[in-house]
């Protein structure tokens, strides 16, 4: 979207944790993590938004969660036909 950028991975340590920039460069200090971890043959990745800053309002935050939710997860979820 317009107000967005491309990440830069920030920091990476193999096959349990990647660190990505801010998306959006009005909140250039937020990090994205992404953890993952073992399950029963499998994986479960956990990513988490964070900031040093003050806290995004709950309409910006909203906007933030479901464009993550989107461009991480929207092709997984087609892929299945939902």
């Amino acid at each position: 979207m317009e107000d967005e950028r491309p990440p830069i991975v920030l920091q990476a340590e193999e096959s349990h944790h990647v660190r990505w920039s801010s998306l959006w460069p009005s909140r250039p200090n937020d990090v994205l993590d992404f953890e993952i971890s073992p399950k029963d043959g499998g994986s479960i990745l956990r990513f988490i938004l964070s900031t040093p800053d003050e806290s995004p309002d709950a309409s910006r935050l909203g906007h933030m969660r479901k464009r993550l939710n989107h461009l991480l997860l929207a092709d997984r979820r087609f892929s299945y036909g939902q």
